[in-house]
């Protein structure tokens, strides 16, 4: 399987938050989940550079930083 990366667009949000609860849910099994919602994603990822992993035009997956948690200052 061969994916595109891509940079965040608005239209990768509605998918996104559903693959972020999902991984949530999943990987949380001691919490009460219950409680986690599709707009978590949007809180979680606010001022982050996201990037999508897309199969044609569906998100598969994404990755998402903070940049400037990441510039070492010279």
């Amino acid at each position: 399987m061969q994916f595109d990366l891509r940079p965040f667009q608005p239209t990768d949000r509605p998918k996104l938050r559903e693959i972020y609860l999902q991984a949530r849910t999943l990987a949380f099994t001691w919490d009460s989940t219950g409680r986690y919602q599709l707009e978590d994603f949007d809180q979680a990822t606010q001022g982050e550079v996201i990037w999508v992993a897309a199969l044609g035009n569906r998100p598969v997956g994404y990755i998402s930083w903070f940049l400037s948690d990441n510039i070492k200052s010279v």
